[in-house]
């Protein structure tokens, strides 16, 4: 008798074994079980410097409608995934570095070679001070 089918496994970015724990700010306090380290190994396999997330997380959270620290880190690589499905404007510069932009949401995420988030933010004018948040993303390194 054939085994029953399965749906398809979605291809993610391989677990980076043997990163530490501390660091990791949630945002939640108290978040602790099963579910809170399923959190946390979705963060250490999709967040490239764990020890930036709380700092990003500050500065643009509120930018993508994060609640906290891993739903930015998650929001993060979502965005990603979606913008290579949607084939989204990238770049990539001469480090490897992945830009990808979207101008209907002004939505700009820089991933790392391996895939992991460096950071995830709307762009603002008062912020890089450029006339439009297009002149923003025209700027950014790579082709």
């Amino acid at each position: 008798m054939a085994a029953p089918s399965r749906p398809p496994v979605r291809p993610s970015l391989p677990p980076r074994p043997n990163l530490p724990h501390k660091g990791l700010a949630t945002g939640r306090p108290g978040n602790t079980g099963a579910s809170a380290k399923s959190a946390r190994e979705e963060v250490e396999a999709t967040w490239g410097k764990l020890n930036t997330l709380k700092r990003h997380f500050d500065d643009h959270g509120a930018d993508v409608g994060a609640t906290d620290a891993i739903d930015y880190a998650r929001k993060a690589h979502e965005f990603l995934q979606r913008a290579l499905r949607e084939n989204l404007p990238r770049k990539i510069d001469d480090q490897g570095v992945l830009r990808i932009y979207e101008p209907d949401t002004n939505t700009l995420g820089a991933y790392n070679p391996d895939g992991t988030t460096r950071t995830f933010y709307t762009p603002n004018p008062a912020v890089h001070g450029l006339p439009t948040n297009m002149d923003y993303w025209n700027g950014q390194p790579g082709h």
